[in-house]
C-alpha cells in the first residue's frame, strides 16, 4: 500500500479530471461520484468529501467529489475508525509490511489500565479504503448525498470509465438515471465496453465506445463554444469622480436617439380636427439629413362637392364647409358625345 500510494503521488490529474474542474467553473456540475481511491481531483481544486480529520473534515453534502471507495490518502483504525494522516513513521512500517498501533486506542488502553480495568485491544491502522464486501465508514453520509441530490431532480448524467460490476454502485447508478429519465434528461456512457442492454437499454441514451480522456478530447473539437471562458480584462477598470482615471473607455459619438413626440392640445376651433392621421390627415415628414423648423401643422378638411350638368359636360365643384359656396373646380369629366354635324351625317 505504501508503493502504491507513492506512485499515486507521482502521477497527476488527466483530461477529465480538467473537464470536471470545467464543469463545475461552468456551473453545471451537482455531484462527481467516483470509485477511484488516488483522490486527483484535488489537484484540479475541487473539494472531496470526507478527508481532513477532526474539525477540519469536509462535510459530505458540502464536497463536490464523493469517493465510494475510500481515499487512500489517508489511515483509519480498523478498530475505532479514527482517520490520521501520513506520517514517515507510519509509511515505513506500512512499507514494512507492519501494521501501525492506533494512538487513540493505545491511549484509551493506557487510561483502562491505569484505572484498573480489563485490557480491551489496540486497534491497527491502515488506508483508508473500503475492501469489497466492507461498508463504507461514510455510507450514511453519503446515503443522505445521494437522496438530496436525485431529489433536486437533475437533467443530465454521465456514467464514465466503469463497468457497473459492483452491485451497490450499479443500485446508485440505475437510480440518478432513471431520476434523469424522468426528468426528460439525458444519460450517456463514455467506456471500452458497453453495458447489458437488457438492463440499460431504456436508460441510457447514447453509448460512446473509447476513453473518457479521448471522448473530451474530441469534446473541445465538436463543441468549442462550451471550453471557452470569460477572462477578466485588466486595466479597464473606470473609476468615478478621479480626474486622469486610468482605463477610461473611449468616447463614441453616437447620434442620439430620437425623443419622445409630443401631443399637440386641440384648439378650441372647431375646425380644427384630430392630429391622429387618417385617411384625410397628411403630415410632412422632415428630412433625416435636413431638419425643419416646427411649424403650425397643416390640417386638410375633407371638402364636399356637387356635380354641374351643362349639355355634354359634367362639372365637379368644391363647396366651402362654412357657407357651401363654390371654392374650387377640382376636375371636369368629358363625356364623349357625337356632334350634332357628325350626328346628322
Amino acid at each position: 500500500m505504501a508503493s502504491l500510494r507513492r506512485r499515486i503521488l507521482a502521477a497527476r490529474s488527466t483530461p477529465t479530471h480538467w473537464f470536471i474542474r470545467h464543469l463545475k467553473e461552468r456551473g453545471k456540475l451537482l455531484r462527481c461520484y467516483t470509485q477511484n481511491i488516488d483522490g486527483l481531483e484535488e489537484q484540479e481544486g475541487l473539494l472531496i468529501g470526507g478527508l481532513g480529520y477532526g474539525l477540519e473534515t469536509i462535510p459530505i453534502q458540502a464536497a463536490e467529489v464523493v469517493q465510494l471507495h475510500g481515499d487512500i490518502n489517508s489511515l483509519k483504525c480498523m478498530s475505532c475508525s479514527t482517520k490520521y494522516s501520513w506520517t514517515p513513521d507510519t509509511e515505513e512500517q506500512l512499507n514494512r509490511g507492519e501494521a501501525p498501533i492506533c494512538p487513540n486506542c493505545n491511549q484509551i488502553q493506557e487510561e483502562r489500565t491505569s484505572a484498573g480495568k480489563r485490557f480491551t485491544g489496540v486497534g491497527c491502522l491502515r488506508p483508508n479504503i473500503v475492501l469489497y464486501g466492507e461498508e463504507h465508514a461514510d455510507g450514511y453520509s453519503i446515503g443522505d448525498c445521494t437522496v438530496k441530490d436525485i431529489k433536486s431532480k437533475p437533467d443530465f448524467l454521465i456514467i464514465s470509465g466503469t463497468s457497473l460490476k459492483v452491485v451497490g454502485i450499479r443500485k446508485l447508478v440505475r437510480c440518478m438515471a432513471k431520476a434523469v429519465k424522468e426528468k426528460g434528461g439525458l444519460v450517456i456512457l463514455v467506456n471500452m465496453t458497453e453495458l447489458g442492454q437488457s438492463m440499460w437499454n431504456d436508460l441510457i441514451d447514447y453509448y460512446i465506445e473509447g476513453q473518457s480522456d479521448a471522448w473530451v478530447a474530441d469534446l473541445k473539437i465538436q463543441v468549442p463554444d462550451f471550453f471557452q471562458t470569460q477572462t477578466k480584462i485588466t486595466g479597464m477598470s473606470v473609476k468615478k469622480g478621479v480626474p486622469g482615471m486610468v482605463g477610461k473607455l473611449p468616447s463614441f459619438n453616437m447620434p442620439s436617439p430620437p425623443s419622445t413626440p409630443k401631443k399637440v392640445k386641440r384648439p378650441a376651433d372647431s375646425s380644427w380636427t384630430s392630429m391622429t392621421p387618417s385617411k384625410h390627415t397628411r403630415m410632412a415628414s422632415s428630412s433625416p439629413s435636413k431638419p425643419r423648423t416646427p411649424s403650425t401643422p397643416r390640417v386638410l378638411r375633407t371638402p364636399r362637392t356637387k356635380r354641374i350638368q351643362q349639355g355634354n359636360l359634367s362639372f365637379e365643384v368644391m363647396l366651402q364647409p362654412e357657407n357651401r359656396t363654390p371654392l374650387a373646380t377640382l376636375s371636369v369629366n368629358r363625356q364623349t358625345a357625337r356632334s350634332p354635324t357628325r350626328a346628322g351625317k
